[in-house]
């Protein structure tokens, strides 16, 4: 197999253009199958073990037929033990570079129940890059009659593998970016925030929250990660960062106390943020922590009718939904508006209700960055615009 210099320039083209595309791969992908004379090709972005398929792009075979490869034949194929342990960074031919022969292939399930009725005899397949917990693999397929990836033919896939891990680097960048100003555009400009990143780092502060970072007192950063100087309440934030920059949805956050000397107390509103990125077909979408950074000292001007209008609640109701974006625990809500905290809580069950929301730091996000919100200092922590009715 040998490609002319204008075919080999035109499909590096066409791979540099992939990232910026929305079916670059798929096209990219479609040239390589063309110019190697194959059957069908895919990218796969795994997990770290390589028996996950977060997400992947192919072209040439039925889409059933995929989805049935990614959720089950993926790890039926009886190569893929083998190649977890091959040197990353290159492909390799099924025919030539793996201990198990042809004839052990043909009578494997993966064959028989999925390969054979599309006519996939032969192949290249490798670990091209990891990055971020993730591999990403490359499969080139051929059919019986193509034939297998000979030597020569190796020697030309491999010569493109540097080249879509560039391709591959530059996607990764762009879709980084996406998220982080994705996650930067939640801010509301009344709330202190820093943004934490999947592997628990900090990525980004506004510029009022480097105000609170400047008193060291109760929180720093140090190497890119949040300290808190108590550790009860470190632990408590390590947790919850855990929970929310996981891959499952499930959490919904939560408020860490933070107590100063001499001082009020922060509240740290910590939230999942999971940007939109539907338009990304290949790495799949990681979530992003927000720490909102209230101070009981630095209040918020709530406009409690306009909340009460734009969530649909009563006026006790926006009051205590105030209260929780102010950090407020059910306690001091009862105890600053002379209210049980049985029926503080029972209020809340109401709010969490009709905002759709499932935990006081959701809350908590959805009235800083609603329109109501306004950042004022000097107020008094209880002092609200309307009494509760």
């Amino acid at each position: 197999m040998q490609l002319s210099e204008h075919r080999h320039q035109a499909l590096l083209d066409s791979l540099y253009l992939a990232p910026f595309n929305s079916t670059g791969w798929q096209q990219f992908l479609n040239e390589l199958v063309g110019l190697t004379g194959s059957r069908s090709a895919r990218m796969l972005i795994l997990n770290r073990e390589a028996d996950k398929v977060h997400s992947s792009i192919q072209v040439n075979t039925d889409q059933s037929a995929h989805l049935a490869y990614v959720d089950h034949y993926v790890n039926l194929c009886p190569w893929r033990p083998e190649l977890k342990q091959k040197t990353p960074g290159r492909l390799y031919s099924t025919f030539l570079d793996f201990s198990r022969d042809q004839k052990d292939f043909y009578r494997s399930e993966f064959f028989n129940d999925w390969a054979k009725p599309l006519d996939i005899h032969h192949g290249a397949c490798g670990t091209i890059w990891c990055h971020d917990e993730l591999n990403v693999q490359l499969l080139v397929q051929r059919t019986g009659g193509q034939g297998h990836f000979c030597y020569d033919s190796m020697q030309v896939l491999n010569d493109l593998v540097p080249h879509i891990r560039r391709a591959l680097l530059i996607e990764s960048l762009q879709w980084q970016q996406h998220y982080q100003q994705a996650a930067r555009d939640q801010q509301h400009n009344c709330a202190p925030m820093i943004l934490i990143n999947a592997q628990g780092r900090v990525v980004y502060t506004s510029k009022e929250a480097e105000d609170y970072l400047s008193d060291t007192s109760a929180i720093i950063i140090r190497a890119e990660q949040i300290q808190l100087r108590s550790q009860r309440a470190q632990q408590t934030l390590l947790a919850t960062l855990q929970e929310v920059l996981s891959s499952r949805r499930g959490s919904a956050g939560n408020i860490v106390a933070v107590e100063r000397p001499g001082q009020p107390d922060l509240r740290l509103l910590v939230m999942p943020v999971h940007p939109d990125a539907t338009d990304n077909p290949l790495f799949p979408v990681r979530a992003f922590a927000a720490v909102f950074i209230v101070d009981t000292e630095s209040e918020l001007q709530i406009n409690q009718p306009l909340l009460a209008e734009l969530l649909g609640l009563t006026n006790a109701e926006a009051r205590t939904a105030a209260a929780v974006a102010r950090g407020m625990s059910p306690a001091e809500m009862a105890r600053c508006y002379n209210l049980s905290v049985h029926t503080v809580r029972s209020q809340l069950k109401s709010v969490f209700r009709k905002t759709g929301t499932s935990s006081q730091a959701q809350l908590g996000n959805l009235v800083l960055n609603s329109p109501a919100t306004q950042r004022a200092l000097g107020q008094p922590v209880c002092g609200f615009n309307q009494p509760a009715k």
